[in-house]
């Protein structure tokens, strides 16, 4: 899993901002079936599975709110830095940069589609997390709209103790009508 998460941010680096289509990308061998029979998973795992689950799912949920409603919900949901699609940022330029996407799409819709994958690992206190969903976003004012299925990718940190987001990125798998 943790090889998957390196990979995951190295293409991410590589490419810059993710929201685009996804081109499949080969992945890495598997460890030898010897040396997964032998690692014992984490015990705290399962608890942070969970709880990243509940953040991810809630932050998916809000960003489909009102814009007042999301603006003030965001800063619970991060850490006080983000890597947002490859720049690290504090979270008052992360909040700045949600509420210029909240004004260009004042209206969105976020739909998962069944439930996240999620892998944790324990030397950096951290869950992976994959949401695939579909989206709508709309600008009356603009006449634009968008629609799609996309993946979100959230780093969730425990390092603190209470989880945040501390890695956000997302890509549109395909869009509607295309």
């Amino acid at each position: 899993a943790r090889r998957a998460a390196i990979h995951e941010r190295a293409r991410e680096e590589r490419y810059g901002h993710t929201a685009r289509i996804h081109r499949p990308t080969p992945l890495p061998p598997l460890p030898p079936a010897a040396s997964l029979a032998r690692a014992e998973p984490d015990p705290r795992f399962s608890d942070w599975a969970v709880a990243a689950r509940r953040l991810s799912l809630g932050y998916l949920d809000s960003v489909s709110a009102p814009n007042g409603v999301m603006l003030s919900a965001a800063p619970r949901f991060y850490g006080s830095t983000v890597r947002f699609h490859g720049r690290v940022m504090t979270t008052n330029a992360l909040l700045a940069e949600k509420q210029r996407f909240a004004q260009r799409w004042p209206e969105r819709r976020y739909e998962p589609h069944g439930e996240p994958r999620i892998a944790c690992d324990g030397a950096s206190a951290t869950c992976l997390v994959r949401i695939v969903h579909d989206f709508t976003a709309a600008s009356p004012a603009r006449g634009a709209r968008s629609q799609g299925v996309a993946e979100l990718t959230l780093t969730v940190s425990f390092a603190g103790g209470a989880p945040v987001i501390v890695s956000e990125a997302s890509r549109v798998l395909s869009r509607a009508g295309a």
